[in-house]
């Protein structure tokens, strides 16, 4: 490894000047995304829709194909909040709650004329992305029957809708019936 500052005993010495030693293992310096990483919001995800799936607490319906989507949805808002609530843990109250605007100017002169375009970007405070995203997940919990008042609700309503299949096929069975009579004095 000529050239590359690294020892046979698996030193660093520099071989110019300004040379850097070697990435430590586990840098994060040359990934180009997160994509597979524990932080990353698609993981993270996955585990809390994979526990939710497992959790014999949960709904039957909630393991439906036609509601994958908002299964998926609630896992990614949850992973957002859980990734946002980490970070925040490590920051100064302060930092967390400013919000910065970044502003650029530009000038371009063309023709004898000069004109000046400015480009800003507010970027919310820490806590303002926390409160909603916790917002989000939230009222995707409530959707799924997730928390214990609307898991009451839905349940209220499908004890409501079997009510009601029960009352149509009593009524159902009562015309059969009556239908019967009516053919067998005919005759």
């Amino acid at each position: 490894m000529a050239g590359s500052g690294r020892q046979a005993d698996g030193s660093f010495a520099p071989v110019f000047a300004g040379q850097r030693a070697p990435f430590a293992p586990g840098h994060g310096v040359s990934v180009t995304h997160e994509a597979r990483s524990e932080r990353s919001v698609g993981v993270l995800a996955e585990r809390f829709v994979s526990a939710l799936l497992a959790d014999p607490g949960t709904p039957d319906y909630v393991g439906e194909p036609s509601y994958r989507y908002a299964v998926e949805a609630w896992g990614r808002a949850e992973a957002i909040v859980a990734l946002l609530a980490e970070w925040l843990s490590g920051m100064d109250v302060e930092a967390a709650l400013t919000e910065v605007t970044e502003s650029e100017e530009t000038e371009r002169r063309s023709k004898g004329k000069t004109s000046r375009q400015l480009k800003s970007r507010r970027v919310a405070s820490v806590v303002d992305q926390l409160h909603r995203h916790e917002t989000r997940a939230m009222q995707l919990r409530a959707r799924l029957g997730l928390d214990p008042l609307s898991r009451a609700r839905l349940g209220k309503d499908v004890a409501a809708s079997r009510l009601d299949l029960a009352r149509l096929w009593a009524e159902q069975d009562a015309a059969a019936g009556k239908d019967s009579d009516d053919s067998g004095a005919e005759a």
